[in-house]
């Protein structure tokens, strides 16, 4: 899951490597301007004394001690490069999985909603034939009313009439049933 602080977080790292990386590069131009100084003062030392052997060992003690610091600053330079490189690759992945993960959110919503729209579709359309169905209840019911008034009159034949023509009406008979 990508959080609001990851863009930071990798940030900081990079510019931590960076900041190393800066300082390495600082330490090696040192380092190789004191190579060229210490070639050039022992191509001047004399070959003959005592004394200038021992300042062209240490000279190259020197310069052997400042190479190998020079090394493990580049090694460790490269480290952190490569932990940096690997940190915005981590971070543009997730990036990528929560651009995804977004993208099929609202691909279900758009699913849900669709699915909202047809059910209220069903039920306005259920609601219009219950509407409906009580509309014929209240037909049927008066018809029967009728029925029931002209056959309490003695009138039986008529009131039969009414049953069978109420049956056979279609403001009368029950409406299809819809399929929710």
């Amino acid at each position: 899951m990508l959080h609001s602080t990851d863009f930071f977080n990798t940030s900081v790292s990079a510019w931590a490597a960076m900041g190393h990386t800066t300082a390495c590069v600082e330490e090696l131009v040192t380092a190789t301007s004191d190579v060229a100084r210490l070639a050039n003062n022992l191509q001047n030392l004399d070959a003959g004394g005592d004394d200038d052997d021992d300042d062209a060992e240490g000279g190259a003690e020197v310069l052997l001690e400042r190479a190998v610091n020079a090394t493990a600053a580049a090694a460790e330079t490269l480290r952190l490069a490569r932990q940096a490189q690997e940190s915005v690759k981590r971070s543009q992945e997730a990036k990528s999985q929560a651009e995804h993960t977004r993208q099929e959110v609202r691909n279900e919503a758009e699913r849900v909603r669709a699915l909202i729209a047809k059910l209220a579709s069903k039920v306005t359309t259920v609601e219009a034939q219950v509407a409906g169905i009580e509309k014929e209840a209240e037909g049927a019911l008066e018809v029967l009313k009728q029925a029931m008034t002209v056959g309490i009159g003695g009138e039986m034949a008529a009131a039969e009439a009414l049953v069978i023509n109420a049956e056979t009406t279609p403001a009368v008979r029950p409406p299809p049933v819809v399929e929710a």
